[in-house]
């Protein structure tokens, strides 16, 4: 992944997967960084959106974290391939609004 990004950093793909890594290893601060890249190159990407809102969420920043799971809900409307990411999204914003 590193070796890729060196190769060609226009790839949103690699910075995802480089902030999976981060968010794995609890480094969320550079997982928003990765995610912001990748953002900045293809912001319309599913999971660079959900992504985002988990790192803020789990940074604490919930109103931010809920336009950008709002954003993914959007942009996955009506694929399948999503529709249990986005049951537990929706569940997720719901509990976060009411907090």
């Amino acid at each position: 992944m590193v070796e890729g990004l060196a190769r060609d950093a226009t790839v949103p793909q690699l910075w995802v997967q480089r902030a999976l890594v981060s968010q794995q290893q609890g480094r969320f601060g550079e997982a928003l960084d990765a995610l912001r890249q990748a953002e900045l190159l293809t912001p319309e990407l599913p999971e660079v959106q959900l992504n985002l809102a988990y790192a803020l969420d789990v940074e604490g920043n919930r109103l931010v974290a809920v336009k950008h799971y709002r954003t993914f809900l959007s942009l996955t409307e009506g694929q399948k391939a999503y529709h249990a990411t986005r049951k537990k999204v929706l569940d997720h914003i719901s509990r976060l609004i009411k907090t």
